[in-house]
């Protein structure tokens, strides 16, 4: 339920830290249909391709959790920078800024699934983990690049 307010989470945050940066860009609803669609297809792929690997580390060595957290870390990471960075920019641009700090987001990533873990905690860190996002977005050296990709 609380994903449905991370947007307003995204926009808190940009006011109150932000206030010079007005005008996120509405996403398209096809678009985020689009994106949606797309993940969740990301998610089950990533996921078959590492089950195999999963359960042979998890009889093998007993250390399959690394594994759930570099997948899992990989593929939230990559969920929440495409939330804050679809206030600012196409899908295209949006893209390769997050290949261009691929390993940044995936340590991002992991750090949230680590927090999401948490019991308790777990029911509030959705909200934390996009306000952070947002932080992290707002530090990247090179968005301008590629926001104005977007123009």
């Amino acid at each position: 339920m609380i994903s449905i307010f991370l947007d307003s989470v995204c926009e808190a945050v940009e006011a109150k830290h932000y206030p010079e940066r007005r005008n996120a860009r509405s996403q398209p609803i096809l678009e985020a249909v689009y994106g949606a669609i797309k993940f969740l297809g990301i998610t089950i792929l990533v996921n078959l391709i590492a089950l195999p690997i999963y359960l042979i580390l998890l009889v093998a060595f007993g250390t399959g959790a690394f594994l759930f957290l570099f997948v899992n870390g990989y593929l939230v990471g990559r969920e929440f920078f495409e939330l804050v960075a679809a206030r600012r920019m196409p899908m295209k641009p949006a893209q390769r800024l997050r290949k261009a700090y691929a390993a940044k987001f995936i340590v991002f990533g992991v750090l949230s699934v680590l927090l999401m873990s948490i019991p308790v905690v777990n029911l509030i860190a959705p909200v934390l983990v996009a306000a952070a996002a947002v932080h992290l977005y707002e530090s990247l050296p090179r968005k301008a690049e590629f926001e104005a990709m977007a123009d």
